[in-house]
């Protein structure tokens, strides 16, 4: 069970691919009043979305201001700003 940040951080390096554990991680947030929550979810978001849509480019300047207040070390541990998954659609890059 995942009672503390520390619990939640350790299964997310474990499993990184795993989105539905990320949103739960920022609902935990979200009910201790943590604004990394509303990262999660931006990050998430903006995670679905081709560079080129205007939500992606709505969304990017609030992200930022989020990852510079959750700071390197946090944003590193989420894989926020540190690698870039390839997202394919019907078997082909999308985006």
């Amino acid at each position: 069970m995942l009672h503390t940040h520390d619990d939640f951080l350790k299964a997310i390096e474990s499993q990184p691919a795993d989105r539905t554990l990320r949103l739960v991680f920022a609902d935990w947030l979200d009910e201790h009043n943590d604004p990394r929550g509303e990262l999660i979810r931006i990050e998430e978001e903006m995670r679905q979305l081709p560079v080129f849509a205007d939500r992606f480019w709505e969304l990017k300047p609030r992200r930022n201001e989020l990852r510079e207040q959750a700071g390197t070390e946090w944003c590193g541990r989420m894989r926020y700003g540190t690698e870039c998954e390839p997202v394919f659609r019907h078997g082909i890059p999308d985006g």
